[in-house]
């Protein structure tokens, strides 16, 4: 499976999972992260045309500057999206974006950062890793 499908698959089979996520169910909860683990560190073997860990990171910094008010940050998240470089990074940005969408309609802005902050970690860590 490509890197692509398996965001793909993540796309269409996690979201509900992610913004729903019960961590009082631990093997749904391992499920989740070894998920998203994998997706990371497939997304940072791209070497330069992965997100690179500062911008990953400014996006973040967005997200929480405007916590509890999420669709202010939509705008300026397009924004960075269309500024990536290359169609690796759109596509990254990409879901981050789709999965905040569905977060504000959802109203699961909470578990949207939360999630967040899982994709964040892992990125620091595989985009270290390969140093």
């Amino acid at each position: 499976m490509t890197t692509k499908e398996k965001e793909i698959c993540l796309i269409e089979n996690q979201f509900d999972q992610i913004l729903n996520y019960d961590p009082s169910n631990a093997i749904q909860s391992l499920k989740l992260i070894k998920c998203t683990e994998q997706w990371i560190e497939d997304h940072c073997l791209l070497g330069t045309h992965a997100i690179k860990y500062t911008q990953l990171r400014g996006i973040y910094q967005l997200l929480k500057e405007n916590d509890g008010q999420l669709i202010l940050a939509l705008p300026r998240l397009v924004y960075k999206e269309a500024s990536q470089e290359f169609a690796e990074q759109k596509h990254f940005v990409g879901i981050i974006r789709k999965l905040m969408e569905k977060a504000i309609e959802e109203n699961k802005q909470e578990a949207f950062l939360n999630y967040m902050t899982t994709i964040v970690a892992y990125h620091k860590f595989y985009s270290s890793s390969k140093n």
